[in-house]
């Protein structure tokens, strides 16, 4: 609106100056607002050729108002005017835009510093934690031989062993930090549905402890191509903040579902939710809306999804909860 404001200013000058002045403010102010978002997400050069358009949109209109007033003298100054304005506008954005440009460039370098810091750290934690856990791994299985054992012992042991299996695929995890692209998991046909049911039944325990109501809906039948463990822990992640998010009486709802495009997984909590900046910063090293957490959980889960084509997507409002979108290819 300020805009609109500006050539009042000539009204002092002269009536028909104001009206001239009003007539094309208020053609930059409709253009600009029909054409906001695009011009937002377009490139230097379409936003200088939307410059030049709304320049000859202003040109025309006192072209216009001089034929009409039979003053032929001024084409020349009104056209060298339009022209040095047009290139001060073009500088302007070019300005704006290549300082944008170097903005986003340190944050991009400033976020793969951090990141290559933990790919160091995480391979060494994970080296000298996998050590010890391969060889309790092995004295668990010669346990497990002897013939002695009751049947609780024989049921711990198994149970043991399993988390042990667990734990390594989670450092495994951690070790694709430093070799995200080096990642050896053949990606096969996975059944997205039976996966999200035995996920959600998995955390069901973890949510009743802390009253918290886990459901699901998902349609039948929908296959995806994916690391199978990955998207477990991915889903396992993401619930699991989900939970931790409400402080009383609250839910998580799981969602599945298949259209013509792609493969939809919904995961809504009703817990406190977060901000715009909150919401942009995730995924990031280190950054973490919880008091105890690292934010690995998440990042691990943004790199997961990216390796098999996928998206996340998160929308979330402070009080009132947070949705994860999770986005995958269909299989062709």
């Amino acid at each position: 609106m300020i805009v609109l404001l500006i050539p009042c200013l000539d009204y002092f000058i002269g009536e028909e100056v104001f009206i001239v002045n009003f007539i094309n403010y208020a053609i930059i102010y409709l253009v600009f607002y029909l054409l906001r978002y695009t011009y937002k997400n377009g490139s230097i050069v379409r936003k200088i050729m939307f410059a030049l358009f709304i320049q000859l949109l202003i040109t025309f209109s006192r072209i216009v108002m001089l034929i009409k007033d039979n003053n032929t003298n001024e084409y020349s100054h009104i056209l060298l005017f339009s022209l040095f304005s047009f290139l001060a506008l073009a500088l302007v954005i070019y300005i704006i835009e290549m300082t944008n440009f170097h903005s986003r460039t340190l944050k991009e370098l400033e976020k793969a510093e951090k990141l290559h810091t933990i790919s160091q750290l995480s391979a060494s934690v994970a080296h000298e934690i996998r050590n010890p856990m391969t060889t309790i791994n092995g004295f668990m299985q010669l346990i497990r031989g002897e013939t002695n054992l009751t049947q609780d012992q024989s049921l711990f042991i198994d149970i043991s062993i399993k988390e042990l299996e667990r734990t390594q695929s989670i450092i495994s995890n951690f070790l694709s930090l430093s070799k995200p692209s080096a990642s050896d998991k053949a990606i096969q046909i996975v059944p997205l549905t039976e996966l999200i049911n035995e996920t959600v039944e998995f955390m069901n325990p973890f949510a009743l402890i802390r009253g918290i109501k886990l459901n699901s809906s998902v349609q039948e039948g929908v296959k995806v191509k994916a690391h199978d463990e990955d998207l477990r822990q991915v889903l396992i992640n993401i619930i699991k903040n989900g939970i931790e998010s409400i402080k009383e009486n609250g839910q998580v709802v799981v969602i599945l579902l298949e259209n013509e495009k792609e493969i939809v997984i919904e995961i809504i909590d009703n817990g406190i939710g977060m901000n715009k900046k909150q919401v942009k910063k995730l995924g990031q090293p280190y950054y973490t809306t919880k008091n105890a957490g690292t934010g690995l959980g998440l990042m691990i889960s943004y790199n997961m999804i990216k390796l098999i084509d996928g998206k996340i997507d998160v929308q979330s409002e402070v009080g009132k909860g947070t949705t994860f979108i999770i986005k995958l290819p269909k299989i062709e």
